[in-house]
């Protein structure tokens, strides 16, 4: 698959509906806790990563699909899927 995420968004629901979708994208992941899940779920995916695991295949397939999750929702908010974001400092 080869498509591009917000390529397929349009593909998947129509042009209408996936801008109505990138909006809510945009207002869910905004403010101080947007920062934090960003950089959990950027992390958790692996987002800055290589997902190849030598010898085990299916693992690799298997980070590599947490990684994609990652790069739907940093092209749905229009980031730089290779700038990760960092947690915001502890108070």
């Amino acid at each position: 698959m080869s498509m591009n995420p917000v390529g397929w968004l349009v593909a998947q629901w129509g042009a209408r509906r996936s801008a109505r979708i990138q909006a809510a994208y945009r207002r869910l992941f905004r403010g101080e806790d947007a920062e934090l899940v960003l950089a959990d779920l950027a992390a958790f995916t692996m987002a800055g990563e290589s997902t190849f695991v030598a010898g085990s295949p299916d693992l690799s397939a298997h980070f590599e699909g947490a990684r994609r999750v990652w790069l739907h929702i940093a092209s749905m908010l229009d980031l730089d899927p290779r700038a990760i974001p960092k947690p915001p400092p502890e108070e």
